[in-house]
């Protein structure tokens, strides 16, 4: 029987054993959840290079940052929202309400555009 624990645990693990196979082709690798019921879990994980997810997520940034009224120039931008230092990461077109991407201390969070225009003004 699957449940939410048991499938975090799984991921969790699935990504580590996964680390050692992708840094043998000079990736690295996420565990990204998965979908689950009583009886099937499956576990999504997403490999990738480094330095290209990064260009990948800087030109979708420059490239839809005017649709939410941003400069593209603010990828990579230190912003202050409600008392604290993020860096603006990326952006997630299929979040409407939240669609920018911020980061602090490694860890992704996401925001508004207006409280990126508001942080930026």
């Amino acid at each position: 029987m699957f449940n939410k624990d048991i499938c975090r645990q799984i991921n969790k693990e699935l990504a580590e054993a996964a680390a050692i196979i992708a840094a043998k082709h000079g990736l690295k690798v996420n565990g990204k959840g998965g979908t689950f019921d009583s009886a099937v879990f499956i576990a999504k994980m997403e490999f990738f290079h480094e330095d290209k997810k990064q260009d990948t997520e800087k030109q979708t940034f420059q490239r839809m940052a005017p649709l939410y009224g941003l400069s593209p120039d603010w990828f990579g931008v230190e912003v202050a929202i409600y008392g604290d230092r993020y860096r603006i990461v990326g952006l997630k077109p299929k979040s409407p309400k939240y669609p920018i991407l911020i980061e602090r201390g490694g860890k992704k969070y996401k925001a508004s555009a207006a409280d990126i225009i508001r942080a930026m003004t």
